[in-house]
């Protein structure tokens, strides 16, 4: 909702016509920032990485479907989302539920972030498979780990009281 560098009295402002003009209220965070902003940060958090993953997957899954082999093209169907057991479903779940939650359900959205993060950490962490498709035959370059990896503690970061 802001721009770096506005003044505090424009920020008001703002905040001013969207609660008379869309009836909505903007929270203000402790260090001046509005709750929209951080919350939409996370989201771009998680798109960038989410894109960067299926950019990668994408060209691996092409590379693995050139082999034309019946069990490569099974595995290419599945997709990472059945991959991961539906936790990387749950935890992006989790990050839109907590972009558009009401200053009431903010908490719980929070902590719903947490939860599936922590799982979905556990899981790269834990995997056997991953350090496989990151190291492929193909040479094509996959970092599901690192990315998932950053953005997931960066999305945690933003969303600590």
């Amino acid at each position: 909702m802001d721009e770096p560098g506005a003044k505090d009295g424009d920020r008001q402002a703002r905040r001013d016509w969207i609660r008379r003009v869309l009836g909505a209220e903007i929270p203000i965070l402790a260090d001046g920032g509005d709750l929209a902003r951080q919350d939409q940060d996370i989201v771009g958090i998680w798109w960038n990485a989410r894109d960067s993953i299926n950019e990668q997957i994408e060209a691996l899954r092409h590379a693995i479907l050139n082999t034309g082999h019946p069990l490569a093209v099974d595995a290419c169907e599945n997709g990472l989302a059945e991959f991961t057991g539906g936790v990387l479903v749950r935890f992006q779940a989790a990050v839109l539920e907590c972009r558009n939650a009401t200053p009431e359900a903010l908490e719980q959205a929070r902590q719903n972030v947490a939860a599936y993060g922590a799982l979905l950490q556990t899981f790269i962490a834990s995997s056997d498979t991953l350090p496989l498709i990151e190291d492929n035959p193909w040479g094509i370059q996959v970092t599901i780990r690192q990315d998932v990896g950053r953005a997931v503690a960066a999305i945690l970061q933003h969303t600590k009281p």
